[in-house]
């Protein structure tokens, strides 16, 4: 969970540290600093990409605040469906290049390198030194904002070499389990061929278990939304709903 503010048992545990890595609340690290003033504070930044997955939104219950599906991970075109009462085998055909194109689903590469910029010049590693290396991975991402390993790993060869490690660091092999791989959000099919990737419709969902195929993890957000009582009046989504309506209401209406 994030750290929100510093106990006093924090502050000495922190006080006979050499080195504190903190990402987000840079605040507190200044805190800390004032504690301790031999502490070295590396400022790393939070990875939020959504270009591999800009179907991937947050929805919530307007009278609750409270999400169906844990952890908040929605389709926007699934959840649309939903509380537009259209029925499970309306949506699959729903899922197309044309319908992704009009949505943007194809246009958010150039604004999250931007953004991934933007955060990596507040903080103390370097962005292409970063960057380059995790691109040539292809997706990166399990989802808009848990990284894969491989891009934690080169997060972490940065800090090392902060912390005052030689050049060699770069090329170490590091081994460590992917603690973020228990929500998997797949990379569709028409987005890996706009990127020359390969992609699929299978999901990994925390106690959800493997959903392959689109039809099968259509079945079940479905289920959850109705157990939730999710309604059209009574539901937010992180992203304009209003861009939904246009669209897919086109692409129904024909």
């Amino acid at each position: 969970m994030p750290v929100t503010s510093l106990s006093e048992d924090h502050r000495a545990q922190i006080a006979s540290a050499d080195c504190w890595v903190t990402t987000g609340r840079h605040d507190l690290a200044g805190q800390s600093a004032g504690a301790a003033a031999a502490t070295r504070i590396i400022r790393i930044p939070e990875i939020y990409f959504p270009a591999f997955h800009p179907d991937l939104v947050y929805i919530s219950k307007i009278s609750t605040g409270w999400a169906p599906i844990v952890p908040h991970y929605n389709s926007g075109i699934i959840a649309w469906a939903f509380v537009n009462g259209l029925d499970p085998i309306e949506v699959p055909p729903l899922f197309n290049s044309r319908n992704f194109a009009a949505l943007g689903y194809f246009s958010l590469w150039d604004k999250s390198v931007a953004h991934l910029r933007k955060v990596f010049a507040n903080s103390d590693l370097d962005f292409a030194a970063f960057f380059l290396p995790v691109k040539r991975n292809g997706n990166f991402m399990h989802t808009i904002n848990h990284p894969k390993i491989e891009t934690l790993q080169q997060l972490a060869r940065l800090c090392a070499r902060r912390m005052g490690g030689d050049d060699t660091v770069m090329e170490k092999f590091i081994h460590v389990p992917d603690a973020l791989n228990d929500n998997i959000w797949p990379l569709y099919p028409e987005l890996a061929h706009h990127y020359s990737l390969s992609g699929d419709y299978n999901w990994l969902v925390q106690n959800g278990g493997y959903c392959d195929g689109l039809a099968t993890y259509i079945h079940f957000a479905y289920n959850r939304y109705l157990d939730f009582g999710l309604t059209k009046g009574d539901v937010v989504f992180s992203t304009p709903v209003e861009l939904y309506d246009d669209v897919l209401g086109k692409a129904l209406r024909g």
